[in-house]
């Protein structure tokens, strides 16, 4: 998966094997038949991101609702990138963008390994979904979703009336390095320098091997 960097830092490492069909969850949430359309972008043109790249994400609705952004990485494993604790409410307005992470946000999204194919969904429903009533999602930076979880999760948005929901995702690809475009060399992606230096303290979520690292 990658990086999630408040200005306290959060990093985010899964591993590297992809088990087969895994996270394959979030690709059924799909609709056929939308009565309002979402759309969610990133600021790649290309939507392919090297290591140590900022991921910036837009999205719109065309009606009022609740927005939650799945992120799928290339081992299979699935995160609910938003709501988050940082950005706590998922209400959104017709045909107002929103940014994630919003420019005032004291975190950000750093591309790191696995690399490979990854997917990014956006699910906008009138009413907040039934699966996440009794959980609290802004506790944490970054919520996993274990795959049993996750295909429970499915079924409950698919029960859900076609018209009081609606979902688009982009395909994204992340590689290690970035080839240059002129001469076909290798060019190795750093990470920026930070005034602070950050101080590791982390706890490790088993079934995603998570590591959340802040100062």
């Amino acid at each position: 998966m990658k990086h999630i960097y408040p200005i306290l830092l959060v990093f985010l490492f899964c591993t590297p094997i992809l088990a087969q069909g895994r996270g394959a969850f979030v690709e059924k949430i799909a609709n056929p038949d939308q009565a309002f359309a979402v759309r969610v972008e990133v600021d790649h043109p290309d939507r392919q991101y090297a290591k140590g790249d900022l991921l910036q994400i837009s999205v719109e609705s065309s009606e009022d609702g609740y927005l939650y952004l799945f992120y799928r990485d290339a081992a299979g494993n699935v995160s609910m990138l938003f709501p988050n604790r940082f950005q706590k409410k998922n209400v959104v307005k017709k045909n107002e963008p929103v940014a994630v992470p919003t420019p005032e946000s004291i975190f950000q999204i750093r591309i790191d390994d696995p690399f490979g194919n990854e997917l990014l969904k956006a699910v906008v429903s009138k009413k907040p979904l039934e699966f996440f009533v009794n959980m609290d999602l802004t506790g944490i930076n970054v919520l996993q979703i274990a795959e049993e979880d996750g295909k429970e999760l499915a079924k409950s948005v698919m029960a859900m009336k076609q018209s009081d929901w609606t979902e688009h995702h982009v395909d994204i690809r992340t590689v290690e390095f970035r080839k240059s475009s002129r001469d076909s060399t290798i060019v190795v992606v750093s990470k920026p320098s930070f005034k602070k230096k950050p101080v590791k303290l982390c706890s490790r979520w088993i079934i995603f091997r998570l590591r959340f690292c802040r100062n």
